[in-house]
């Protein structure tokens, strides 16, 4: 009436990878209560164990009843019961102890055996990330994190490897750490980070930090030519539909050599006449835009052109008027600049405005001699939207382009 009761790695099949593996020894079989009495025979030299967090397969089908009885099987492993010849069991930290099986026959007959099972406490990995090189700083800041399959509790230090020792390293709930130092002086320092678990397993990591000065940065090359176009400034924003308003164009050689040839050409906004008499000297209308020929501009100088324009009185409120300004020369391609104005109704204003003396809503006029224009007045915030007019009307210009 030989039974036997197999255990094929130790404590079982381990499912990745096996881990187990013995020779078979026969146990003496527990006395039975009826004509079948069960005996069971284990196989458990253990090579080495599996680690925590892994499954391990229990295995009893080798058991038998000489009577051909059919058997139950029952697994008793830390008070959680499994029924089957096999079972899968795991535990999510290290453990050494056994697990039992019971084995019955329908006629009262009962055996029982138990087997060794160990899971090895797994230490934590850590990983602080690749080598850094600081240039022109002197401050680490970098996240790392470990993994350990086991639930455990653990502390970390870190060494930033410049003398100041060894010090805590606070870890967050979802294994993560900050990484935060700065150094005071050049060089390459190896930062260590040790991750310690409860039960004395230890994972480490560690990169280099080099902190250098930083690069010296070449002086620019000054450009033979170049050019640099400045956006359009309006008088008033927002402007009003119906009324006079004043753009101040501008632009400056920013190169070594003069350009030759300079044409400035504006588009005119939808929605707008222009007053081609209130412009600059030497404006002309060719194909919706106002052109003017500047001819040669020296090295570092600015030419300032003025343009009035007066919205149509039927422009819808909240339109976006766009006034862009071109400049070409024989050496560059074309450089633009734009800008965006809302176009809002106003009403009719007062001789003398409420809150304003009716001196402030008249821009300056351009003079009819040569004298030089050093800025554009600001004009003053537009209240209870009522747009600047511009009352004054002068008479032709005759002032060249203002240079400076």
């Amino acid at each position: 009436m030989a039974a036997a009761l197999r255990n094929e790695n130790s404590c079982g099949r381990v499912s990745d990878p096996p881990l187990c593996r013995g020779a078979q020894s026969a146990l003496p079989s527990a006395p039975g209560t009826s004509q079948v009495s069960p005996a069971r025979t284990f196989t458990q030299n253990l090579t080495h164990y599996p680690a925590e967090g892994s499954i391990i397969t229990l295995d009893g089908s080798g058991s038998s009843d000489p009577d051909g009885d059919p058997l139950v099987f029952k697994w008793d492993f830390q008070g959680q019961i499994f029924f089957g010849a096999i079972t899968d069991i795991s535990l999510e930290d290290d453990f050494n102890g056994t697990a039992t099986l019971t084995v019955y026959d329908r006629r009262g007959g009962v055996d029982t055996a138990t087997v060794d099972v160990v899971f090895m406490n797994e230490p934590p990995s850590v990983d602080v990330g690749p080598d850094v090189e600081l240039v022109g700083e002197s401050t680490l800041s970098r996240q790392g994190a470990f993994t350990d399959p086991g639930a455990d509790t653990w502390i970390a230090t870190v060494d930033y490897g410049d003398g100041s020792g060894e010090r805590a390293l606070p870890l967050s709930p979802d294994k993560t750490f900050l990484l935060a130092h700065s150094y005071s002086a050049c060089g390459a320092y190896t930062v260590t980070v040790i991750v310690e678990d409860d039960d004395g397993g230890v994972g480490e990591d560690s990169l280099t930090v080099s902190v250098a000065l930083a690069h010296p940065t070449a002086s620019p090359t000054p450009q033979e030519h170049a050019l640099r176009v400045h956006d359009p400034v309006a008088w008033h924003d927002p402007q009003c539909a119906g009324w006079r308003e004043r753009y101040t164009l501008s632009f400056t050689n920013q190169g070594t050599a003069a350009l030759t040839n300079v044409r400035v050409s504006c588009a005119i906004p939808a929605w707008s006449d222009v007053l081609i008499d209130e412009c600059s000297p030497g404006a002309r209308m060719e194909r919706g835009h106002v052109r003017w020929d500047i001819g040669s501009v020296a090295p570092g100088e600015t030419i300032t052109l003025y343009l009035e324009i007066r919205p149509w009185s039927s422009t819808a409120e909240g339109t976006v008027m766009s006034m862009c300004m071109t400049v070409s020369c024989d050496q560059l391609l074309q450089h633009s600049a734009c800008t965006d104005v809302e176009i809002v109704r106003c009403s009719v204003p007062s001789a003398t405005p409420t809150g304003m003396p009716t001196s402030t809503y008249v821009p300056t006029p351009m003079a009819t001699s040569t004298a030089t224009v050093t800025e554009t007045p600001t004009p003053p915030e537009v209240r209870s939207r009522q747009c600047l007019p511009l009352l004054m009307k002068s008479a032709r210009a005759t002032q060249a382009p203002f240079r400076r």
